[in-house]
């Protein structure tokens, strides 16, 4: 079989995806571990101030678990993704799992999308319920991001309904035939 550009090309996705999917909880934790150095532009997204004493490790815990909501919907977005992009190199271009995966990467997606102004909401109660009463926030972002996310997930929907309608129609020729 000759390699193409797509087999190619399916396969260098396919182990980005993988990496990206082995960085996102190590990387998330480094950054929470390493939280003295990315506060400042953590607590500035969020619109609150970093204590002068530092995190406790319980609230760096709390934070992780709350990045990895939707670090956790993108890793199975990017399986899904992972086993679409098998099926495609393998030459098996609208079938059944191939179609299944993509409709499920992109149902992650706009999971994903959702998840992201949860996150902030809840990192906001988590980073400042070490403040003293009146001065915990509870910050709801909703931005460009999060819409930006919002519509390409949605283009994803749209998508994947749209090649399982294509898949059904080719099945249902290939009866005739």
């Amino acid at each position: 079989m000759q390699k193409t550009t797509l087999h190619w090309l399916t396969r260098v996705t396919n182990s980005i995806c993988l990496v990206i999917m082995i960085f996102i909880p190590l990387g998330l934790a480094l950054m929470w571990v390493n939280l003295d150095m990315f506060s400042p532009s953590i607590m500035a997204q969020l619109g609150l101030e970093a204590p002068s004493d530092g995190f406790p490790p319980m609230t760096r815990a709390l934070a992780w678990l709350c990045t990895m909501l939707p670090g956790g919907l993108m890793m199975w977005g990017l399986s899904q993704l992972r086993l679409m992009l098998s099926e495609v190199s393998a030459g098996h271009y609208f079938s059944l799992p191939a179609v299944s995966h993509f409709r499920r990467f992109s149902w992650a997606m706009l999971l994903y999308a959702c998840a992201l102004p949860v996150q902030s909401t809840l990192l906001s109660l988590v980073l400042t319920m070490h403040n003293p009463p009146g001065q915990k926030m509870l910050v709801i972002r909703l931005g460009t991001t999060e819409l930006n996310a919002l519509l390409i997930a949605v283009l994803f929907v749209i998508i994947a309904h749209i090649f399982e309608e294509g898949r059904k129609l080719a099945d249902e020729n290939a009866g005739f035939l």
